[in-house]
């Protein structure tokens, strides 16, 4: 989403250049500029729900092919969309690291319950296990860093 906005602004370079001088300094008008596209996708995530079904889309672009990948992308696909919905709502802002570390760990929760039957299918009894809790976990996060980093990184910020 973010490339098809900076392609928008370069068809509309003369106006992107004329909100950029508007700040105030060198430094102002550099951050302006290099965070200008991400800001826009944020508002149109937040604000259009068809920038959130785009957001959807795109945050994956590498076909899953077993069936436990194809269950840790539904997984992290739910996960990235829960995080990016925090982040648009504002939800996100108002609270500490911890507060949204609790808050995602229960998305997290709500979200691997919600998968127990698939979970149960394609892992089997080991999926009861505290080695394969653990491994899903890492797997989770090692998703969301790839799919969705500045949505996971909000959480500490």
């Amino acid at each position: 989403m973010e490339r098809g906005i900076e392609a928008a602004i370069t068809k509309h370079e003369k106006a992107a250049e004329r909100l950029s001088r508007s700040a105030s300094s060198p430094d102002a008008r550099r951050q302006f500029s290099e965070g200008f596209s991400t800001a826009v996708a944020l508002e149109l995530i937040k604000h259009c729900p068809a920038g959130q079904q785009l957001y959807n889309a795109f945050s994956n672009t590498v076909a899953a092919h077993s069936p436990a990948d194809q269950l840790l992308e539904s997984i992290g696909n739910d996960l990235c969309a829960s995080l990016a919905r925090h982040q648009a709502n504002g939800d996100f802002a108002t609270r500490k690291p911890a507060e949204r570390m609790e808050l995602f760990h229960a998305d997290f929760l709500r979200v691997v319950n919600g998968y127990g039957p698939q979970i149960m299918r394609v892992h089997g009894a080991k999926a009861n296990t505290q080695a394969w809790v653990a491994d899903m976990s890492t797997q989770v996060t090692s998703y969301l860093e790839r799919h969705c980093p500045n949505a996971l990184l909000s959480l500490g910020r």
